[in-house]
């Protein structure tokens, strides 16, 4: 499984170099409009290879997309840490409760039921 990880990694860094050479030329890139830039004093191009600009765009959509999932997964990791902090307190209480002999040895259905956990 770790040959096959690597060879598609391999796979895909070709394709991002075989891409970049291709596309080597220098695009100007508009951060905000003329009036936008005009009115806040800010330099509203910049000069990029396109290469450049694609990458950027490829790592702010995975960006947004992971964000995107870390919010929508929120109500499940919640819901599974209250469920961890229930079980641990059923557990301290079956502990605190677990009856014993008057020799402080532990119930035996206990013990079975405990050793098949």
């Amino acid at each position: 499984m770790r040959f096959v990880k690597y060879l598609f990694l391999a796979v895909l860094g070709l394709i991002l170099f075989i891409l970049a050479l291709a596309n080597r030329d220098i695009v100007t890139l508009r951060l905000v409009s003329d009036d936008v830039a005009g009115v806040l004093d800010l330099p509203n191009r910049v000069n990029l290879p396109l290469f450049a600009v694609i990458f950027a765009a490829l790592v702010a959509g995975i960006l947004v997309g992971l964000v995107w999932e870390w919010f929508r997964e929120h109500q499940y990791r919640a819901e599974s840490a209250r469920r961890q902090r229930e079980t641990e307190a059923l557990r301290r209480d079956l502990s605190r409760l677990a009856p014993t002999h008057e020799d402080g040895s532990a119930d035996e259905v206990l013990t079975l039921l405990e050793k098949g956990r």
